[in-house]
């Protein structure tokens, strides 16, 4: 990759100004100011918490050759300054022609929906290597090119860090990369400038609305990603047909599309589903055929999720058989209705349940394999949402049969407030369900262990893979899955 100059990257940006300094090299750029290195363009986004601008004179000094800012600066500076209306999506296509367009050298596939998006993504990414294929992934969980991963922070990172990763994707050979696509990504221009091909709806319910203000707004967002995909007839849009809301997504398709669903007439279904504690099995019915599938996770919801796996597979001509084979082959995903198991008789299960219908997914899914109580552990995350709190609270009191409200990422707001907030909802719910708040999340799992006998679940959601917290302090160490296990096992030892 050779620099570019500074005409060449904001040729077709329309900025509002337009000064001289074209022909200077710009050998990389950063909306984050403590990452400009000399020759750097410097992008200032105003955030939701703060403002790009304010950090051109740190910029400048770490040695920034332009400047790309949405209003006019208070003091003139020595560098060119090119004005434009909106800064995310100008950092959007800077970033995808700086590296030369990298997503057009791929097979890009985008997984979007409000739950399901995260194990629907591991199970292409099973599916496209038991084809042989190399594939990078692009998630909640973990960015991964090749064999090379790391941890992610976000679901879908920004635009910058996605086109750098889709350009070490290319140079390592990957030909299909993967990835989760957030309505904030879509919203704020994360994605904007990736080329995909294939794009996967799996479903909507209320979330986000902090962000886009109603539920119509949200489905509006989502559908922006298969209105990206063009009339090209290569490309291929995968719809759920048994959600509500599918016709707005199939209204902005202008591609192939190939729709799943169980209740409804689709081109891809399934039948004969048993779902059992370790274990789902059903036969999918393709326009290639039918096969029966055996999987080691568990929950009718993953049959959608399996389904929307293998329409991607078949827009990429797979046969059925490879299909299968990567399908049966994942056995878990971190933190997706995981099982915590160190020989206690009742059920630990972490999962990032976090909207209320992946809550009330996630507990009538356990109920079946449940004799005695389900103990759920829950709260609901800071400056995020707060309508869905309430709601969040109903599901719990309605589904489970003892709750502890406790933290999830708090962030700046008082862990105790959205406590009550939740605790509103629940006290709305038909059936009663007794519950205390104990705010340190550690001592709350430890406490439903304790409680929990044999036939109970212990259910411990929001946070699911996260290895942190977001506290007032900032980011604090912390894994459900790890506490849980140190919970069960100094329970052991007390028993003894």
């Amino acid at each position: 990759m050779t620099a570019k100059t500074l005409g060449e990257l904001v040729e077709g940006l329309a900025p509002l100004d337009a000064p001289g300094g074209w022909n200077i090299p710009i050998r990389g750029l950063s909306n984050d100011s403590r990452h400009i290195r000399p020759g750097f363009l410097f992008v200032c986004i105003q955030g939701f918490k703060d403002d790009g601008h304010r950090y051109v004179p740190e910029a400048l000094e770490r040695g920034a050759a332009a400047l790309v800012v949405e209003r006019p600066l208070s003091r003139p500076v020595n560098v060119p300054v090119i004005r434009v209306a909106d800064a995310r999506k100008a950092l959007a296509l800077l970033s995808a022609r700086f590296y030369d367009h990298p997503s057009a050298r791929l097979t890009l596939i985008g997984v979007t929906g409000t739950q399901g998006k995260t194990t629907t993504t591991y199970l292409i990414e099973a599916i496209l290597r038991e084809a042989g294929l190399r594939t990078g992934l692009i998630g909640t969980v973990v960015q991964r090119v090749g064999e090379r991963e790391e941890r992610s922070t976000v679901t879908t990172p920004e635009s910058l860090e996605i086109q750098r990763l889709l350009d070490q994707s290319v140079r390592a050979g990957i030909t299909h990369v993967v990835m989760e696509v957030s309505s904030h990504a879509l919203a704020l221009h994360r994605v904007t400038g990736c080329d995909f091909d294939i794009a996967a709806f799996t479903n909507v319910s209320s979330d986000h609305m902090d962000l886009h203000g109603t539920r119509q707004k949200y489905l509006d967002i989502k559908a922006t990603l298969f209105g990206q995909l063009g009339a090209d007839p290569a490309k291929c849009a995968i719809v759920n047909v048994d959600d509500r809301q599918s016709g707005r997504i199939l209204d902005a398709t202008r591609c192939r599309i190939l729709t799943y669903g169980i209740h409804r007439e689709a081109a891809l279904t399934a039948g004969h589903l048993t779902a059992g504690l370790r274990a789902l099995d059903f036969v999918a019915y393709t326009p290639r055929g039918q096969t029966p599938i055996h999987m080691g996770l568990t929950g009718a919801f993953n049959v959608y999720n399996a389904l929307a796996a293998t329409g991607v597979g078949l827009c990429l001509d797979l046969d059925l058989e490879t299909i299968t084979r990567g399908l049966e082959g994942v056995a878990s995903v971190p933190g997706r209705f995981e099982l915590i198991e160190l020989g206690q008789d009742f059920l630990v299960i972490v999962d990032f349940a976090h909207t209320a219908a992946a809550m009330e997914q996630l507990l009538t899914t356990t109920r079946p394999f449940t004799e005695g109580r389900i103990i759920t552990v829950f709260g609901c995350p800071g400056e995020r949402d707060k309508t869905k709190r309430p709601v969040i609270g109903q599901a719990v009191a309605r589904l489970s049969d003892y709750a502890i409200l406790t933290t999830d990422n708090p962030a700046s707001e008082d862990p105790r407030q959205i406590a009550e907030q939740i605790e509103a909802g629940m006290r709305r719910a038909r059936r009663g369900c007794p519950h205390e708040i104990i705010l340190d999340r550690a001592e709350a799992i430890a406490r439903a262990v304790s409680l929990a006998r044999g036939g109970d679940a212990v259910i411990l959601a929001g946070k699911g893979h996260e290895e942190y917290q977001i506290m007032q302090t900032g980011l604090v160490p912390f894994s459900d899955r790890e506490v849980a296990r140190g919970a069960l096992q100094a329970a052991k030892k007390a028993a003894v």
